[in-house]
């Protein structure tokens, strides 16, 4: 029964763990190269967070208002 406590006990902190990362993005580099075709070359990771940044905020600069442009 002790067993069967802790075993549900570290399940469910990994699980905590997993969700509190996806939630906030730091697993976003992992989540991009598992769903990377095979044979593909993935980007790096500095590479990978820039595009990703910079898709993020592009939706700011669509309206015009927070132009980088100017």
């Amino acid at each position: 029964m002790i067993r069967l406590l802790i075993d549900f006990s570290w399940w469910l902190i990994d699980r905590t763990w997993r969700f509190a990362r996806a939630w906030s993005g730091d697993d976003a580099y992992e989540r991009y190269l598992a769903a990377q075709p095979q044979g593909s070359e993935p980007l790096s990771r500095a590479a990978y967070f820039n595009a990703y940044l910079e898709h993020k905020w592009r939706r700011y600069s669509a309206c015009g208002r927070f132009s980088r442009s100017e």
